[in-house]
């Protein structure tokens, strides 16, 4: 009873993700998948996949299974932790859970137009996670200009993905041009995670180009945007550290 206390205090007062774990100790699944729900997105923006991961953990995959941003939440961690074959089947539940929900007439339009893009967004993702370089990116320039404009994450997402599949083709201007119009999105959208992810981008197509001090000043502006804006040790400033070591080893 402390801890349902705890959540609803927690909640009231927009500290949602302390709200969580309260909520889980209290054994009220419903009250905790409501507040992941909540604040799973910015989390996520925030490059705290592990968070969502471990919380997604703890409560019921039947409950999960009824909610389509829970379902959402489970194909982000998936997808950046190239795990496709899973994200796919889980995007496909997803799918058919938010066909129901507007059967059901439980979603208004902003949260449809939400949803949708977040589904484009994640769809993309997945196939580029599956190495389908080519497709992946035709379809996310068939389905950029459909995200609105006040889903900058998404448009950034979307953008950095791009990025990623014309430098995995070989096609390194056009990946230079979509990192950093992705990079402008992740700008808008506060999302260091994007940010970082851009520059990651920016200085693996250096680095691929030859050019191994311009890749590590990229990787060095987005090491020291990871610590400043999230601490040492993230899931971002590691992303990155992991190539900054190769680089530093094949400079030497």
């Amino acid at each position: 009873k402390l801890h349902g206390r705890a959540a609803d205090w927690l909640s009231a007062n927009g500290l949602t993700s302390e709200a969580v774990a309260h909520a889980l100790a209290a054994g009220d699944a419903d009250r905790a998948a409501a507040l992941v729900e909540d604040c799973a997105m910015p989390l996520i923006m925030a490059s705290h996949l592990n968070t969502v991961r471990a919380w997604l953990g703890q409560l019921p995959p039947d409950l999960i299974a009824r909610r389509p941003q829970l379902q959402l939440a489970e194909v982000w961690i998936q997808f950046h932790m190239s795990r496709p074959q899973e994200a796919a089947r889980t995007l496909k539940s997803a799918k058919q859970s938010i066909v129901a929900a507007q059967a059901a007439g439980s979603l208004d339009r902003d949260a449809q137009a939400a949803l949708q893009a977040e589904l484009c967004t994640l769809t993309v993702g997945v196939v580029s996670a599956a190495d389908r370089s080519r497709t992946a990116a035709r379809l996310a320039d068939s389905w950029f200009e459909a995200i609105p404009e006040n889903k900058p994450f998404f448009k950034g997402t979307l953008g950095n993905i791009t990025a990623f599949c014309h430098f995995s083709l070989g096609d390194l201007d056009a990946a230079r041009i979509a990192s950093l119009k992705a990079r402008d999105s992740h700008g808008a959208a506060q999302s260091v995670f994007g940010v970082v992810y851009s520059d990651l981008i920016l200085g693996l197509v250096e680095k691929a180009a030859g050019n191994l001090t311009g890749a590590a000043q990229f990787f060095t502006r987005a090491i020291a945007a990871a610590r400043r804006e999230l601490g040492a040790g993230s899931y971002a400033e590691a992303m990155v550290a992991i190539f900054e070591v190769e680089l530093l080893y094949e400079w030497c």
